[in-house]
């Protein structure tokens, strides 16, 4: 398949100053999307003649970014940062903000792309960034590393480890023929048709009506159950709180014997070395 042509590059430039939608290719292989229109499924195959239809029971869940507005009425996947030109999406505070206000799921997804494409860097600082700039925002999901163009051997599996490190769950996005597949999770790229597999979620099209917003659409096969894990009480914290009473109460750090029975201030002695029990030590 063809590479991204420079007009449809220039297009996209100017579809992405003028806050238009981000035109997608047919490309499957070879695809370089021009630093700025790196978005998911700027590479993904399209088969307009095949017949389709979606699944009554089919969730569906819309990804975003700053090619579409701030409104969103469901759980919704966000772009957080483009490798490359290496600034945060515009629109991704917002999106956060009202996925937040709708106490919904949230995903972020990065656009990968090859150290030094650009000002791309390393593959541990582009997951560290798209991290960053998650937990800023309070995402509750994955971070997703969007893998459609080409990368280095091992590019993606450097991405997840990183990702993982750094404490969110990690998903992999890419398409049949797109850069380095089925590292863990996958999220799946290809209009309209399901390729078989197994998949945590299925991009069938990238102009739909998806809960309320005309913009990428994927069908949810597991991915909206990955949750960001609640952080652990350390040590620390448990003395932090035991020990705010330690002058009134010289025994407060005494988590030792259990029922973990305190004089004062007990209800919230005994909490804090019950969690403690279960989950510290």
């Amino acid at each position: 398949m063809k590479k991204l042509a420079p007009l449809a590059a220039i297009a996209a430039l100017i579809l992405a100053s003028c806050g238009g939608t981000a035109p997608h290719t047919a490309a499957i292989t070879g695809c370089v999307p021009a630093v700025g229109a790196g978005v998911a499924g700027v590479c993904a195959p399209h088969h307009p003649s095949t017949s389709f239809s979606l699944p009554s029971t089919a969730r569906l869940v819309p990804d975003v970014s700053e090619f579409q507005g701030c409104a969103l009425h469901s759980e919704a996947i966000v772009r957080v940062y483009e490798a490359g030109s290496n600034l945060e999406d515009t629109r991704a505070a917002c999106h956060l903000a009202e996925l937040r206000r709708l106490h919904a799921w949230s995903a972020a997804y990065f656009f990968a792309r090859p150290p030094g494409f650009g000002n791309a860097p390393s593959c541990t600082a582009q997951a560290d960034t798209a991290v960053r700039i998650a937990r800023s925002l309070g995402v509750t999901g994955p971070v997703v590393d969007d893998a459609e163009v080409p990368l280095p051997s091992g590019f993606v599996s450097c991405v997840k480890k990183q990702i993982e490190s750094d404490g969110y769950p990690a998903v992999e996005y890419t398409c049949p023929g797109c850069g380095e597949q089925h590292v863990g999770a996958v999220w799946i790229a290809d209009y309209p048709i399901r390729p078989p597999g197994t998949w945590v979620a299925h991009q069938f099209s990238d102009d739909f009506d998806c809960r309320g917003i005309v913009t990428d659409c994927s069908v949810d096969e597991g991915i909206t159950s990955i949750l960001l894990a609640k952080a652990k009480p350390s040590r620390t914290l448990l003395g932090e709180l035991l020990g705010s009473h330690t002058a009134r109460n010289p025994h407060g750090h005494n988590c030792a014997n259990p029922p973990y029975k305190h004089a004062y201030p007990n209800a919230r002695y005994d909490h804090a070395c019950l969690i403690w029990s279960q989950e510290v030590r």
